[in-house]
């Protein structure tokens, strides 16, 4: 289900993350995150940003870049999600493959009203990861 969400405080992301191949679609994205999630801490907080070509009847998205948040950073952040208004999911359980968790992000994505999606990876636990979907509601 998709809700409203207001971020009061901007979520920061530190560094980067690079693909290995020159595909940005989300699916390679997500599965370079995946790739790194195992031997990540907990509490560490991955973002896939998307940039969407939003046509009449199809929406497109492109990665343009995967950052990662570790717990207690320092550092100055490289990029955020900005405070104000979103649409927002949270799935109920984490996709194992790209071909898991295309469905769900291209069903939220049909309903952006902005050129920008991000998608949140965030390590919980150990074994437990919450998979996020943003998109602003209008130009934040």
């Amino acid at each position: 289900m998709i809700r409203q969400l207001h971020l009061h405080q901007e979520l920061e992301y530190w560094h980067p993350i690079q693909f290995e191949s020159s595909d940005t679609s989300v699916g390679t994205a997500y599965e370079a995150v995946l790739a790194h999630l195992e031997t990540a801490p907990v509490g560490t907080d991955y973002l896939i940003t998307c940039m969407l070509r939003i046509g009449d009847e199809l929406t497109r998205a492109d990665v343009i870049g995967i950052t990662v948040r570790h717990p207690k950073e320092t550092e100055t952040p490289i990029t955020a999600i900005p405070t104000g208004s979103y649409s927002f999911q949270q799935l109920p359980f984490t996709p194992e493959s790209k071909l898991e968790l295309l469905p769900f992000f291209m069903k939220f994505i049909s309903t952006a009203k902005v050129s920008t999606a991000y998608i949140r990876i965030y390590k919980e636990k150990r074994f437990e990861t919450a998979i996020q979907f943003f998109s602003p509601d209008r130009r934040n």
